[in-house]
């Protein structure tokens, strides 16, 4: 499938982010940015290992192990950005006198913390100090997107068939413990099938469906069906988000471990 186009351009999520924040670089130059930002910016810091083929090989072992992993770890860097910016917060551990954004009742579900452990000490034992636990997040995402993957009553506007396929899968009364794929026949494919289902009145939820009932919103579901500007639109939007209130120069630390402050 054709990810390459994510892959490429969401690349310059391998972004300075100290504190994980990297000490302020040149503005890379990539039509959208942000200044102190560099693509590549590891490329010659850890002496002969090399950083993003370190996080891209753990990354891929992990979601050939586990294809909802590229989920989890997409989500751990939304998460990490929109809340203060991209800086590796949501790393860090509670103690007995703190709370953290961890454990915050709408990220108690987030997980994918082990990967980014296991990629920080491979990159801690061959170069220590050097990578950025928010660095790592970034570019743990865009490898994980990069990667593929082997693979009661009905909203009205939903489609019958699949309604029907709702019912024998959900039980009633509800059972908490009843998985559903959100994505039929494609939840562990990085794709535009989410928007193609959608337009044929198969999207699980009512907020799914809320998308057709507006004319542009729905317009813009049609457009991204298609996979070339869904990878486009995807990677442009992944790139906007890495770059959202990064910490830069000595405005943070490089964590020796990503769950606490050194």
């Amino acid at each position: 499938m054709s990810n390459i186009l994510v892959y490429c351009i969401a690349s310059i999520l391998a972004v300075g982010c100290m504190a994980g924040v990297v000490h302020g670089h040149e503005h890379w130059n990539h039509g959208h940015g942000h200044e102190g930002l560099k693509m590549h910016y590891y490329e010659s810091q850890c002496g002969s290992v090399s950083v993003e083929k370190t996080v891209k090989d753990v990354v891929w072992s992990r979601v050939a192990e586990n294809g909802a992993m590229a989920a989890k770890l997409l989500r751990l860097h939304y998460h990490d950005c929109f809340v203060k910016g991209c800086d590796g917060s949501i790393l860090l551990d509670a103690t007995q006198n703190t709370t953290t954004e961890k454990t915050a009742g709408p990220n108690r579900s987030i997980s994918g913390y082990e990967v980014i452990d296991e990629i920080k000490a491979k990159l801690e034992a061959a170069c220590p100090g050097i990578v950025s636990c928010a660095d790592i997040v970034a570019l743990a995402a865009r490898d994980a997107v990069s990667f593929q993957v082997r693979i009661g009553d009905a909203d009205p506007s939903l489609d019958p068939v699949y309604a029907q396929s709702l019912r024998k899968l959900c039980p009633n009364p509800v059972n908490p413990a009843t998985v559903l794929e959100m994505d039929p026949n494609s939840s562990l494919t990085f794709d535009s099938h989410y928007y193609r289902a959608l337009n044929r009145h198969k999207g699980l939820f009512v907020s799914d469906a809320a998308l057709l009932t507006n004319r542009q919103s729905a317009l813009i579901a049609k457009v991204l069906e298609n996979p070339r500007a869904f990878f486009a639109q995807f990677a442009r939007s992944m790139v906007k988000m890495g770059a959202v209130e990064v910490l830069l120069g000595g405005q943070g630390e490089v964590r020796k471990n990503c769950r606490v402050v050194n």
